[in-house]
């Protein structure tokens, strides 16, 4: 049996659909589960996830496996926000001394805008991550590779799995529309995560093209929006892997990322990545041209991100 827990859903983020995904992806793998949460799962915020409401959600399913007369393999979906777990697992173990326990990160203080970064104690805590679970999943090397170096050693049980994204999923909401009727420029991501100079450059160079922000009041307003957009840019400071960048994709954006951070390692194409100020305004401007279509090379598998769950569950299963 594996006890999943998901973080707390939230509006307008993958998260929202987060824990179907997984209950429609490891019943198709015939595993016999449990997820723990999502009964109380009502709380969503939109946009950000509340704090209180995340500890008092990461509490409840604290309580729910004391609860458990037996555990076996334990499953949790963010081991950083808010981290309590990882400190509740020492106990859990005392009477479940057998039990096995896995966690997928997100971000942490490691990245760059972190909300926790000047938080006294929280490095201390996420070290003790990697202590405690028995192994440890994230999205890229590049990820692995941020991690070790803020600490400053290497994790034997720290895994790149990659991260489980479904182009169906995208298209329960927005089927693509033909490339024709796509037009201007879609400046995707968060604009505290993104970088303000930037942005107001590719404004002045293209003002007499349709260029904006994209910011949406749901999930479909959002790929509906992304949608219609041709160019799809991300002016990102930091990125562990790019859900956006990859739903863009999927809708038939001609898409920019910065030739940094895990853009590289996930989108692959030189096509798809610029590397400074006049690449980007470069770029920009030829995925304008309508011959642009022409010259875009796809070469993103997508295959490889539907098998990161069978992934994850083999490395769980694997463990006797």
């Amino acid at each position: 049996m594996i006890l999943v827990l998901p973080q707390l859903p939230c509006k307008n983020r993958y998260t929202e659909d987060w824990i179907k995904v997984w209950v429609r992806e490891l019943s198709k793998l015939g595993v016999n589960f449990e997820i723990l949460g999502h009964d109380v799962a009502g709380s969503v915020t939109k946009f950000f996830t509340n704090p209180e409401y995340a500890l008092r959600y990461e509490c409840f399913q604290i309580k729910a496996l004391s609860q458990k007369d037996c555990l076996d393999k334990v499953l949790c979906l963010d081991g950083d926000f808010p981290g309590l777990l990882c400190a509740a697992i020492p106990t859990l173990k005392l009477t479940n001394p057998k039990a096995k326990f896995y966690t997928y990160l997100h971000a942490g203080s490691w990245c760059n805008g972190d909300i926790f970064c000047g938080i006294p104690g929280k490095r201390q805590s996420e070290r003790a991550i990697f202590d405690t679970y028995d192994k440890v999943f994230v999205a890229t090397d590049y990820h692995k590779k941020k991690i070790e170096e803020c600490f400053g050693e290497k994790f034997d049980n720290l895994m790149v799995v990659g991260f489980p994204f479904y182009r169906k999923d995208v298209y329960a909401y927005a089927k693509p529309l033909p490339f024709e009727e796509k037009i201007g420029v879609v400046i995707n991501g968060r604009l505290e995560q993104s970088s303000s100079n930037l942005m107001e450059k590719i404004k002045k160079r293209f003002r007499y093209t349709d260029i904006s922000v994209l910011h949406a009041q749901s999930r479909k307003e959002y790929y509906d929006l992304l949608n219609k957009a041709r160019v799809v840019v991300s002016l990102k400071i930091e990125e562990t892997f790019g859900i956006g960048a990859m739903e863009a994709y999927v809708l038939g954006a001609l898409v920019l990322n910065p030739k940094s951070y895990a853009y590289p390692e996930v989108m692959g194409d030189e096509h798809m990545l610029y590397s400074d100020e006049d690449d980007l305004i470069k770029k920009v401007g030829f995925f304008l041209n309508p011959l642009s279509e022409n010259f875009f090379q796809n070469k993103v598998s997508m295959e490889q991100y539907e098998q990161v769950i069978p992934n994850i569950v083999s490395h769980i299963e694997g463990d006797g």
